[in-house]
């Protein structure tokens, strides 16, 4: 469970996990052919607007929704934190097909071979917990969802890999010195009187 940072958090570490994976690739004989490009999270203000975006790889939050399974899991408190699903699309912006294709093919690949991201590779800045884990899952997208995006984006399409990231558990953290709050008070005492029953 997380404070209210952990859209952010999760959304930029994993820009950051993919920036630098790539980085390390193109390093190796293996990535030699690779083109340079960036990893950047996008907002939905840069995603709709027709500021060029040249040789980056952007990771855009398209939607957020409740994930089903925990929403109807037994609450284990009183308040438990909301469960979500952060829908994504990762797009390539590359001028050649060969560029684009090669780094979207690297990308889903590194997706696939690490699927969750734990807390080591979490930023601080939103309190996870330490046996926090999100799972990252390829989504099912129609062609008519992925048009609707690109459409409301006044963008020419693009070829973009719908991807979901679940259960980032959004919480409320309250402070260390905070203790519970008392609701009724028992008074103990020896003497008792015996009852007949």
């Amino acid at each position: 469970m997380a404070n209210h940072l952990a859209i952010h958090s999760f959304s930029q570490s994993l820009v950051d996990f993919l920036g630098q994976s790539y980085a390390a690739f193109r390093a190796l004989p293996e990535g030699t052919g690779l083109p340079g490009a960036t990893f950047d999270l996008l907002s939905s203000a840069e995603f709709g607007s027709d500021k060029e975006i040249k040789d980056k790889v952007t990771v855009y939050l398209h939607r957020i929704s409740l994930n089903q399974h925990q929403r109807n899991a037994a609450p284990t408190q009183a308040i438990s934190p909301v469960a979500l699903d952060l829908h994504f699309l990762l797009t390539p912006w590359l001028d050649t097909a060969d560029d684009e294709l090669a780094v979207l093919g690297w990308a889903i690949r590194e997706l696939h071979y690490h699927a969750f991201l734990d807390r080591s590779a979490l930023s601080d800045d939103a309190n996870w917990a330490v046996d926090e884990s999100i799972s990252l899952v390829p989504a099912d997208l129609s062609a008519e969802d992925m048009a609707r995006i690109w459409e409301a984006a006044r963008r020419g399409y693009r070829l973009s890999y719908p991807f979901l990231a679940r259960v980032v558990r959004l919480g409320r953290t309250l402070p260390e010195e905070t203790t519970p709050a008392v609701a009724r008070r028992f008074t103990y005492t020896d003497n008792l009187l015996e009852r007949a029953p």
